[in-house]
């Protein structure tokens, strides 16, 4: 079935904005890129990806592993402070996360980069 469009709304702009969630996911699952935009260090390479400074958490090694699993971008602290017990997520949910669990900023933060 996919990911829907859902709605967003900006308090800022006392607006809604519709999002494509199949179309950032796709355009967003370049691990190298996503670390670009997000403006996080690459420590190094991992299978189909990167390893990167966990934004979330505040490493100083890479921690996070950003890689390509068949055309949707996955990511994985080995810490564990991002997912249940480290096990990871897409991308919507490392922006949630990086945005301190707040699912609409992490959507707004998807739609900017």
């Amino acid at each position: 079935m996919g990911l829907p469009r859902v709605w967003l709304h900006s308090r800022r702009q006392s607006c809604c904005t519709l999002i494509d969630l199949p179309a950032i996911k796709a355009r967003l699952n370049d691990p190298r890129e996503l670390a670009r935009l997000l403006g996080l260090r690459v420590m190094g390479l991992c299978a189909g990806g990167v390893r990167v400074q966990c934004p979330i958490h505040g490493s100083k090694s890479g921690k996070l592993a950003l890689r390509n699993n068949g055309g949707t971008l996955q990511a994985r602290c080995f810490v564990g402070c991002f997912g249940v017990s480290g096990l990871g997520g897409d991308v919507f949910t490392l922006l949630q996360a990086i945005e301190g669990g707040d699912w609409k900023r992490g959507m707004a933060r998807a739609v900017e980069l």
